[in-house]
């Protein structure tokens, strides 16, 4: 297999996978950049999870030059190390050379929120920029159809051409794989957000892989929602990192997805930290996020730590118009299910019910 490599490797947007061969994007795909002697026997992949590297063998202590040799999706790791070891990959006679210093500052913690100042995604104090939690073309594709947007102050009601609410990232993200996703999932969101309209089915069938796109989408939207300052922040930095490495929902969360038919919360957010079978003065171990974007209501539990509660029922009243698209379940879905949609007395109560561990209903900080 020849792998051709992108001129200079920073900066790259496309390459073959060192380990199927198939392109790896850059801004949309899990992957991780390899590094290593052409022997393979000293290999590095970085970018596969927060401060941790894939190594074999001691890099300080390799004689041979550690090159950058390509990417491989994140996927592809043990398919990719297989073949450079076995030598069976042909590599470029030019490589970009790879630095190797050793750094004995402190990391930063990732089990606490975010640092403000730093992207939540990548830590970078370059470039932050505000990015709209509901994105531009969303504010636009409502406004068309809706109007202005009144949004509820302390002193009233106060129009809008856009959906006013950010959060800071760095320009990397948010040009690059952030904006990826916001073009990826509007296909299939916009005709969500806008409703089933007249002389349309009632209902569209959503398949497997778009459930996965519309989970992704809403679990970056929760953590903007949860960084943005509406509510204290509860999400540990780790996930927000683990996010942008994934590029899907994560394993620790669950995404439910529902319709809205009222005419007061078509942009509306709730998001707090619970307390899951722990006593309340601890730190929250769930968080908990509900919000819509026009005719689409999503629900969003992610769990803190490395231990995941057991047992956790999910049951609702509103179960007959629910439909749980993360984790995935590789089967098509119609949307609304059952053709229902929650009215705007019907959202709050929904809203404010919580996951039960054991018979006990967690509660909730915020």
């Amino acid at each position: 297999m020849t792998v051709e490599l992108p001129a200079g490797i920073p900066g790259w947007r496309r390459s073959p996978c060192l380990g199927c061969g198939q392109q790896v994007v850059a801004n949309r795909d899990a992957h991780v950049i390899i590094s290593g002697t052409r022997d393979g026997s000293a290999l590095i992949a970085g970018n596969g999870e927060p401060q941790r590297m894939f190594v074999i063998a001691d890099p300080l202590m390799v004689k041979q030059p550690m090159l950058m040799l390509g990417a491989a999706h994140r996927s592809c790791i043990p398919q990719a190390r297989a073949r450079l070891e076995a030598g069976t990959i042909k590599l470029p006679e030019q490589l970009p050379l790879m630095l190797v210093e050793p750094h004995d500052g402190e990391l930063t913690r990732l089990d606490v929120p975010p640092v403000v100042g730093s992207c939540p995604f990548c830590e970078s104090t370059e470039d932050i920029t505000d990015e709209d939690i509901w994105a531009r073309w969303i504010s636009k594709l409502m406004r068309e159809r809706f109007g202005n947007f009144r949004i509820s102050t302390a002193n009233g009601y106060k129009a809008h051409q856009r959906i006013p609410y950010i959060a800071p990232v760095c320009g990397t993200c948010n040009n690059r794989w952030l904006s990826v996703l916001e073009k990826d999932v509007q296909p299939t969101l916009s005709s969500m957000i806008l409703g089933p309209q007249p002389g349309e089915p009632q209902y569209r069938t959503l398949t497997s892989a778009q459930q996965e796109l519309l989970a992704t989408w809403a679990v970056k939207t929760a953590f903007m929602i949860d960084f943005s300052g509406i509510a204290p922040p509860v999400i540990p930095a780790i996930y927000y990192q683990q996010l942008r490495m994934y590029r899907q929902a994560l394993p620790n969360t669950v995404v439910l997805l529902a319709a809205y038919k009222g005419d007061q919360r078509a942009i509306f957010a709730a998001h707090g930290g619970l307390h899951l079978g722990i006593e309340p003065g601890m730190p929250p171990n769930v968080f908990m996020t509900l919000f819509t974007a026009g005719r689409v209501v999503f629900k969003i539990f992610g769990y803190i730590g490395s231990d995941f509660p057991q047992n956790v029922s999910y049951n609702s009243a509103f179960d007959h118009g629910l439909n749980r698209i993360w984790p995935a379940t590789g089967d098509s879905i119609d949307w609304p299910r059952n053709g229902m949609a929650f009215n705007d007395d019907a959202l709050l109560p929904f809203g404010q019910e919580q996951p039960v561990l054991q018979g006990k209903i967690a509660s909730q900080d915020s």
